[in-house]
C-alpha cells in the first residue's frame, strides 16, 4: 500500500509517472555523430505531463553551432507542446516551437525543427500537454541519466513549473519520493556528416598535408591550424596563424618553431587561442579532424615571428 501510495504520491505533487520503459524500444536516437548535446539513453519511466505543469531540460553549448532538430521521447497518445527557450521564466524568449501529437502508447520519437544557428549560452526545452489534449497524464520519458556533451553540457535533472509555484529543479534522489530524476530524453542535433580526416607531413622545418575523404568542396570552409609542443601548446607559426586548404585538399608547406608537432583541421571562422593546456576535442561542428604527433621539429626558428 505504501508503494501504491508513493507512486500515486510521485504523479500528484511531481508530476511524474513511473513506468516501465524498457519494452518496444530501438533506441532511435542513439546516433551519437550527430547529436550535440543530449540524453538519449532511455529511463526506466516518464515524467508526467498534466495538470496545467511544465516540464524543461537545461543545456548548455560552449561553442556557436548550428541546430537541425532537438529529438525527444514521449509517452502515451496526445498532443504536447514543446518550445526551445533562453529563459524559463519568459516564453518570449523561444528560438522555436512544435505542437506534437503522438499516436502511440509506447515510446514516441518525436523532432522539434529549429534549423538555425544558437549561440554560446544556456537553453531550456520546455515541455507541456496541450489543452486540446484528452490523455489525462501523457509523459515525456526519462532518461538513463548518461550524458552527451560533444558541445556543451547538460543539467542531469527535470525542471517543474506548477501553477502559482516557481520553477523548481530535481535531480538525484528527491527525498521522500524512491525515483532518481536524471534529464528528461532528448538530442540536440546537427547535420550528420562523414567528417573529412587531416594527413600532415614534416620535413625539416616544413610543414604540409592533404584533406582527404568525403570533402564535398569544404575546402574554403575549413583550414589548418598548427600547434607545437613544449612545456605548453604554441600555435605556429606565429600569433593567430592559420593554413589555407587548396581546392585539391593540399595545405602548406609551412614553417613551425621548435616543438612535437599537431595539425588540427577547423571551420575557417574558427579563432584558435594562440597557448593551450591541452588540444581542442574534436566534435564534429567547429573542431573536425585532428592528427597525432607528427614529430619534433628541431633547432628551427621563423624569421617573420621574430
Amino acid at each position: 500500500m505504501r508503494i501504491l501510495w508513493l507512486v500515486l504520491l510521485n504523479a500528484v505533487l511531481f508530476g511524474r509517472t513511473p513506468c516501465n520503459a524498457s519494452s518496444s524500444y530501438d533506441a532511435p536516437l542513439l546516433n551519437g555523430d550527430a547529436i550535440l548535446v543530449g540524453a538519449p539513453g532511455l529511463g526506466a519511466f516518464y515524467n508526467g505531463l498534466c495538470c496545467s505543469s511544465s516540464s524543461a531540460a537545461q543545456f548548455t553549448l560552449s561553442t556557436s553551432v548550428y541546430v537541425t532538430t532537438i529529438d525527444v521521447v514521449l509517452a502515451s497518445s496526445a498532443v504536447f507542446d514543446f518550445s526551445l527557450q533562453t529563459s524559463l521564466s519568459d516564453s518570449r524568449s523561444a528560438l522555436a516551437s512544435a505542437r506534437i501529437r503522438t499516436r502511440t502508447d509506447g515510446p514516441s520519437v518525436e523532432s522539434i525543427s529549429v534549423h538555425k544557428r544558437l549561440s554560446v549560452g544556456t537553453y531550456y526545452l520546455v515541455g507541456s500537454k496541450d489543452p486540446a489534449s484528452s490523455t489525462r497524464v501523457p509523459g515525456w520519458y526519462a532518461s538513463d541519466g548518461v550524458l552527451v556533451t560533444n558541445a556543451g553540457s547538460v543539467a542531469n535533472g527535470i525542471w517543474v513549473d506548477w501553477p502559482s509555484r516557481p520553477w523548481a529543479f530535481s535531480s538525484g534522489i528527491v527525498p521522500d519520493v524512491s525515483v532518481a530524476f536524471a534529464a528528461p530524453m532528448f538530442a540536440v542535433k546537427t547535420l550528420p556528416t562523414r567528417f573529412p580526416t587531416v594527413i600532415a607531413r614534416l620535413h625539416e622545418c616544413k610543414v604540409s598535408g592533404t584533406v582527404t575523404g568525403k570533402f564535398r568542396h569544404m575546402a574554403t570552409n575549413l583550414k589548418i591550424v598548427l600547434y607545437a609542443h613544449t612545456d605548453r601548446y604554441y600555435i605556429q607559426p606565429c600569433s593567430g596563424a592559420s593554413v589555407r586548404i587548396r581546392r585539391s585538399g593540399r595545405w602548406g608547406p609551412t614553417d613551425s618553431h621548435p616543438g612535437e608537432l599537431y595539425a588540427v583541421l577547423v571551420r575557417s571562422d574558427y579563432i584558435p587561442v594562440d597557448v593551450i593546456d591541452t588540444l581542442p576535442g574534436v566534435d564534429g561542428v567547429d573542431v573536425v579532424a585532428m592528427t597525432g604527433a607528427l614529430g619534433a621539429v628541431r633547432r628551427c626558428d621563423v624569421p617573420q615571428c621574430q
